[in-house]
């Protein structure tokens, strides 16, 4: 009796891990001195993929840097 508890506890810890995903939403902004100059969503990916993404967009013309960072 006691394994057929285990086993039932771990297949529906197994089956609810396998309904979360590390992939959301994510948008992405960017800055110059305060001000929002551009900002962008991404869509469902990893948050390494958006992060990567959105540090792309980080730009510097003519001497003015624009931050961007995920929301």
């Amino acid at each position: 009796m006691k394994k057929w508890i285990i086993t039932a506890i771990a297949s529906c810890a197994i089956g609810a891990l396998s309904l979360t995903s590390c992939k959301k939403d994510y948008h992405c902004t960017c800055t110059y001195n305060g001000s929002v100059v551009y900002d962008q969503d991404l869509g469902h990916m990893s948050h390494s993929d958006a992060k990567d993404q959105c540090n792309q967009q980080s730009t510097s013309v003519l001497g003015q840097t624009w931050a961007c960072g995920l929301d």
